[in-house]
């Protein structure tokens, strides 16, 4: 089910262009660039997302993704950046990758892997079991955040 949200939630943003800013696509070399830095595969909807959109937001919901290759001096919305960063500055366990920011000290993440993972929040130098589960996929948290439910 998890394309079908990233669909419909890629279908609104296409019909609202005007509440949209992202970087655009990525092509596959960067996205092969993003998951060796990473030293993990984002999982197929995140990877479907940095693909068509890259990183930005749509409204105030800001989504982390890919740039550019520059991964050790940069901002939001790079996703790698901000996700090699919170593993150096504050033990963010090397199987997650940070995908938006709760608004309140946390992190979305999502465990890196070929198959579909849980969007988790992650409070900040936590430990791996203080994480809560916010929806069954990448695709799902979309297009809750697209549709202003997260």
């Amino acid at each position: 089910m998890s394309m079908i949200e990233l669909d419909e939630a890629l279908k609104i943003i296409a019909e609202n262009v005007d509440r949209a800013f992202f970087v655009g696509p990525r092509d596959e070399t960067l996205i092969l660039s993003a998951e060796d830095a990473l030293a993990g595969s984002l999982p197929p909807t995140y990877r479907a997302f940095v693909g068509s959109l890259g990183a930005g937001n749509f409204d105030a919901f800001e989504v982390y993704g890919v740039i550019d290759r520059n991964f050790e001096d940069s901002t939001i919305p790079n996703g790698v950046w901000l996700t090699l960063s919170e593993r150096q500055q504050n033990g963010l366990p090397s199987e997650y990758a940070i995908v938006s920011a709760s608004g309140d000290g946390g992190w979305y993440c999502i465990e890196l892997g070929d198959q579909e993972s849980p969007v988790f929040l992650c409070p900040v130098g936590s430990a791996p079991q203080a994480r809560q589960r916010v929806a069954t996929d990448f695709g799902t948290f979309f297009l809750n955040g697209v549709c202003g439910q997260n």
